[in-house]
């Protein structure tokens, strides 16, 4: 009486309790190919391009897309702390050069490596809106990112002590597709005239922060 029924006569119920979660399953996956990406990409004696090439991620479906990039960050953020570097890293970043799917970045720390290298070869064609917190660029990144970011709408560069004037001359000469600009604390150096003179050639621009740097209040 033991084994009354045979191998599978068990009760829909208990194929329901024993059976795993398809979705539960898909979870414990997905956060598997992220640590193992992260792993890939934090660990110096390993090459990331040997393991996935430039631009391998690049045909992941939004929001997926999306979604994979941003558990992967978050993974390298809580790795042991490292020399003041662009974050999310650029190992990670090439993984989806090419991509349509990216569409909004923030990175902390670019410098003008970072900037000439993503702007350089038009690396995010559809990248529409660019956060750079903390940033380390100067003229020179700044122009690469206005020659190669054709998409971008909405760009803010904070607390970025060597753009200065030339690079927001830079952006104002390069990026007139922008309908927002923000720039907060960058040292730029301009009088309300040349401001305004810059500012004009923007013909969709509709929001403008220009705050913490020396310049006239009339021209903010």
């Amino acid at each position: 009486t033991i084994f009354r029924g045979g191998i599978g006569a068990s009760s829909d119920a208990d194929c329901r309790m024993r059976a795993p979660s398809r979705s539960s399953d898909a979870h414990s996956l997905f956060g598997m190919a992220s640590a193992a990406l992260a792993e890939a990409i934090s660990d110096a004696s390993r090459s990331p391009a040997s393991l996935l090439g430039v631009g391998s991620l690049a045909l992941v479906p939004s929001p997926l897309s999306a979604r994979l990039f941003k558990a992967v960050a978050a993974e390298l953020s809580q790795a042991a702390p490292q020399p003041v570097l662009p974050s999310p890293p650029l190992p990670l970043l090439r993984l989806w050069y090419g991509s349509r799917h990216v569409e909004r970045l923030a990175v902390s720390a670019a410098d003008d490596d970072w900037a000439v290298e993503v702007g350089g070869c038009s690396a995010l064609p559809s990248l529409s809106s660019l956060d750079l917190p903390g940033a380390r660029l100067t003229a020179h990144g700044a122009a690469h990112l206005a020659a190669g970011l054709r998409a971008l709408t909405h760009l803010r560069i904070a607390d970025c002590h060597g753009l200065g004037a030339a690079g927001f001359g830079v952006l104002c000469g390069g990026c007139l597709q922008l309908v927002s600009l923000q720039l907060p604390n960058c040292k730029i150096a301009l009088d309300a005239a040349a401001v305004r003179t810059m500012v004009d050639r923007f013909a969709g621009l509709t929001a403008l922060d220009l705050g913490g740097n020396l310049l006239a209040s009339a021209a903010v």
